[in-house]
């Protein structure tokens, strides 16, 4: 047996035990830590609720230029929103910058200059499905808080501009209830937090459908700013913090913000950075884009006629609802159907029947020459080719 020889480490001595027994001598002062107490009272994985809050998925694309009333969802899970009354008219991007271990963010900048009036909003926003809010509590005397955080930063032009953030959740009965705050912005990337306390009085929803908003208010009419609401309050669909800016006022403004967290509890702990596989399949129960280069495969179904061929696409994850919109490159040339030649399309593909596995699509092809009944492939004709399908919140 080897001895270490040691000058003295403290003149206290007490003995502190864990929980697996080990005991620990010679230490002045030692918190008694209780691993199980730890691993029961805070959720080691999994804490944030918010899905892409690293901006790491783009499956549309990188770079858009919405118009003045969209209300879409271009990056992944941050939906551009402009109401009556606002016109944003802008580029949004997956930009490159990003603060120390981030390598994403999600940039919005203006392309035309507007004032808001009435109830007009300029705003993006991200969601979160009810059944996945239910260990809240909410509408109950359990209801827990819940801290939600994020990095952003603008440009020069906009440095020192205040903008809201608001929470919102929605109940059984329809009603919807919220909270917001003010925060001013700088031009160099900071960590902003917000801590909520949980609403003993209303519940959420507890479907696949809209349980919780986070709302980042750019630009408002004076209808929608007032006083902040520091408990959960009915209100209107947005509602902004007497002192807000305007985002619209510049085209040189811009607005950066990643690593977005909501987690349960009055700590804003460490972002939860997950991998891109397991981001990708969260992103796809919302939204899945199928493309390719020239010449790959889609599905394969069967001759439906002397211009149509029926094609079975399954999904790569299940979506949250059946997906009633498609997206396709909006060129019927870049589609062919196959059986032992290609016959290129005539219209874009859409939609028959779908479910949350799998759908139908309709590939049109006039007078493609083949016999009804044939088994056949759809296929792109296109690097350009491509089949969205959106679940959307």
């Amino acid at each position: 047996m080897s001895t270490l020889k040691v000058n003295t480490i403290l003149s206290e001595t007490p003995t502190v035990n864990i929980t697996d027994g080990l005991s620990v001598t010679g230490v002045s002062t030692v918190a008694a830590l209780n691993a199980t107490s730890i691993v029961n009272n805070t959720q080691l994985s999994h804490r944030n609720k918010i899905i892409n809050g690293a901006v790491t998925i783009a499956q549309r694309g990188t770079s858009f230029s919405p118009g003045a009333s969209d209300q879409k969802y271009f990056i992944d899970q941050f939906q551009h929103i402009a109401t009556s009354g606002a016109s944003f008219d802008a580029t949004v991007t997956q930009s490159t910058s990003a603060p120390d271990g981030f390598d994403r963010s999600y940039k919005v900048t203006p392309d035309a200059t507007n004032t808001p009036t009435g109830s007009g909003n300029a705003c993006f926003r991200m969601k979160i499905e009810g059944q996945d809010c239910q260990d809240l509590d909410y509408g109950s005397s359990s209801a827990k808080q819940v801290t939600v955080s994020f990095y952003a930063k603008s440009a020069s032009a906009n440095n020192g501009d205040q903008y809201t953030f608001q929470l919102r959740h929605f109940a059984t009965d329809g009603t919807s209830r919220s909270q917001n705050a003010a925060f001013t912005i700088t031009s160099s990337f900071q960590r902003f937090t917000f801590t909520f306390d949980g609403d003993t009085a209303v519940d959420i929803i507890n479907t696949s459908a809209l349980g919780m908003e986070l709302d980042w208010h750019l630009a408002s009419g004076p209808d929608d700013i007032a006083s902040q609401h520091t408990s959960w309050t009915t209100t209107n669909l947005f509602t902004c913090v007497t002192g807000q800016s305007n985002f619209l006022d510049s085209t040189n403004n811009e607005f950066y913000v990643t690593g977005v967290q909501l987690e349960i509890g009055s700590v804003a702990t460490p972002f939860e950075h997950r991998t891109v596989g397991e981001e990708l399949t969260r992103c796809q129960r919302y939204y899945q884009r199928l493309s390719g280069s020239n010449l790959s495969y889609f599905g394969v179904g069967n001759v439906d006629g002397a211009n149509q061929a029926q094609i079975l696409i399954n999904f790569v994850t299940e979506m949250r609802t059946a997906p009633t919109t498609l997206d396709t490159s909006g060129t019927a040339s870049h589609y062919s159907i196959r059986v032992t030649t290609n016959a290129t399309g005539t219209s874009v593909p859409t939609l028959s029947n779908t479910t949350t596995k799998n759908a139908n699509l309709n590939f049109t092809s006039a007078s493609h020459g083949f016999t009804s009944g044939q088994a056949c492939f759809g296929r792109s004709a296109s690097a350009d080719a491509v089949l969205g399908f959106s679940a959307e919140l």
